[in-house]
């Protein structure tokens, strides 16, 4: 092993479980600890690289990543413990329209879980959205929030010298076009009709409220305050999903903060043009590579004891590198080094014949899960199918009764779980699709049990909704066609009464498996659900023509509601 090897493998030893990201882990906790010593020193602001934006193939390895550096922070392991939000944009509500609003609310939400001490921070941005969807004229002047303990912050507001933390700020929100579907033709004449009786010249329509702008400026104000005396650090995972919001996030929501924070974005796309260009040095992309074959060699000896080179060599060219990849067949080696040959583990690592393209993941992870133990499979299967992880559901469908000490197991026999029951997107996609083809009488009872254990919950609890949601969830896999009519008859019962429960319903139902079209509509519906919330009645039409067009259950009488509470709104 050479020199430079050597000091790899005595780094590694810090994060044995994230090979060959050693140099990104680094990089994020250096500039938290930089941050916080400039805010103890009171230094101004310089030049320091404060949004990190990781790239790369899905699967690579981005959310343990962010994950292990947010557990980092919050276990204080950077010497102190700064005020760190994760934000999963999978979690977010996919109403396009309102997607910097949910971004901003989510991230406030996050804060003030954190500790009630900043509640009073964000009572003016809470009082804005509720005033805003009672349909209030915007608030009058905002109660001012506590000073924020620790160092006080100078009395004049300080110009930030690299144009608010994040260099040059350029540019205007883009606004996009919304492709509205063609309604029904009866919907298409009674819209025509309402809106031609309520056209007004444009002089007398009084100006739009800019909530989003409002949203923004409360949010960006309470940042402030706090940062004066604690590092804040936003974790957005899955930042594919919010691309479409990319020129507002990197031009508007950045440049409004006067104080630093560290930002760390985990995202597919390559975007490293447009943050160079928007932020010079103060950003860094980075994109994630899969392993090289030495850290391929490492991985493997640490989880697996393996020194063959002959078999290292064969998993490297199967799996390429990919940590999902090598995850699944680090797992399974697990279960075939002592019952098989080194040849016949060659020949199990032996790249397919076929040309398997972008499915080569799944076909490792198919033989690969081949080999698991029954009992292990059992565990996986429910892991997989589970929507979010809960000990008490867990044990209840698994029938374990620790449910730490299980998972605990689990996370040492097979790398891409966690200990707290966590597993990549990738991994428990593949899993489920495994699982209903191979073994669908397992996969139709875990999703029975978990119906059934939510309805119960929500009939005992029926202010609670989550349970709805949950339940929702596991009806689309049991009972497709029953679920979507329900699904509808909820959409349309919520419409004109509470926005972020047609959200989560949305949400409920991609998640779920659904067919292409379906998982279209529900698409539609999500992305123009803002459209209700900002009262614009053209964009919410393509809601209409799913609800009264393709909705068995709809009947006239709903359709002409809609139409009255659209007239309403205008």
């Amino acid at each position: 092993m050479s020199f430079i090897e050597q000091k790899k493998a005595a780094v590694h030893k810090l994060h044995s479980g994230l090979i060959g990201r050693q140099a990104e882990i680094a990089a994020v906790k250096y500039a938290l600890k930089q941050l916080e010593s400039r805010l103890a020193k009171q230094l101004k602001v310089k030049d320091y690289a404060n949004v990190f934006y990781f790239h790369g193939h899905r699967g690579v390895g981005k959310s343990t990543l962010m994950q292990a550096i947010y557990q980092d922070c919050e276990r204080g392991e950077l010497g102190y413990q700064p005020l760190a939000v994760f934000i999963d944009c999978r979690e977010l509500p996919r109403s396009e329209a309102s997607a910097p609003e949910n971004l901003i609310l989510a991230l406030a939400r996050g804060l003030t879980e954190i500790t009630d001490e900043l509640k009073p921070y964000f009572q003016p941005l809470q009082q804005a959205w509720t005033s805003y969807l009672k349909g209030e004229a915007g608030p009058g002047a905002a109660p001012i929030a506590p000073a924020a303990p620790g160092p006080a912050a100078p009395a004049a507001p300080r110009h930030n010298p690299v144009r608010s933390a994040y260099g040059t700020m350029a540019g205007l929100q883009a606004t996009k076009s919304q492709n509205v579907k063609n309604i029904a033709r009866n919907v298409t004449k009674n819209m025509q009709a309402m809106e031609a009786a309520h056209r007004q010249p444009p002089s007398l329509n009084p100006p739009s409220r800019d909530i989003t702008g409002e949203l923004l400026g409360h949010f960006s104000k309470a940042i402030d305050k706090i940062s004066a005396a604690c590092p804040v650090a936003f974790f957005i995972d899955h930042y594919e999903l919010l691309e479409g919001m990319d020129d507002w996030f990197r031009n508007v929501f950045l440049a409004a903060f006067q104080r630093e924070l560290v930002v760390v974005i985990a995202g597919q796309s390559n975007l490293h043009d447009h943050y160079q260009y928007s932020f010079g040095k103060v950003a860094d992309c980075i994109r994630l590579r899969p392993f090289s074959r030495f850290e391929s060699s490492l991985y493997l000896r640490h989880f697996n004891r393996l020194q063959d080179e002959a078999i290292l060599e064969a998993t490297q060219n199967l799996t390429g590198g990919l940590p999902i990849s090598m995850a699944m067949v680090s797992s399974a080696l697990q279960h075939v080094v002592n019952r098989a040959t080194p040849q016949q583990i060659q020949n199990f690592l032996a790249f397919p014949n076929e040309d398997y393209e972008d499915q080569i993941d799944q076909y490792i992870a198919y033989i690969c899960l081949d080999e698991f133990a029954p009992a292990d499979k059992n565990l996986l299967a429910v892991l997989a199918i589970m929507r979010h992880f809960e000990p008490t559901l867990f044990q209840s469908l698994s029938g374990v009764m620790n449910a730490a000490r299980t998972l605990d197991h689990l996370a040492q026999r097979y790398p891409f779980v966690s200990s707290q029951g966590q597993m990549s997107p990738f991994a428990a996609r593949t899993l489920r699709a495994y699982f209903k083809q191979e073994q669908g009488t397992l996969y139709d009872q875990i999703n029975q049990d978990a119906y059934v254990y939510f309805v119960e919950l929500a009939n005992q609890h029926p202010q609670e909704t989550a349970f709805v949601f949950e339940s929702l969830y596991y009806y689309f896999h049991l009972q497709p066609q029953a679920a979507w009519q329900h699904f509808l008859q909820m959409i349309s019962h919520y419409l004109h009464k509470d926005l972020e429960i047609c959200d989560q319903l949305c949400l409920a139902a991609l998640d779920a498996s659904l067919p292409k079209s379906r998982k279209q509509d529900v698409e539609q519906i999500a992305e123009h659900l803002g459209a209700f919330r900002k009262k614009d009645s053209k964009g919410a039409q393509a809601i209409l023509a799913i609800l009264s067009g393709k909705s068995e259950s709809s009947s006239a009488h709903d359709t002409q509601h809609y139409l009255n509470y659209l007239e309403a709104m205008s």
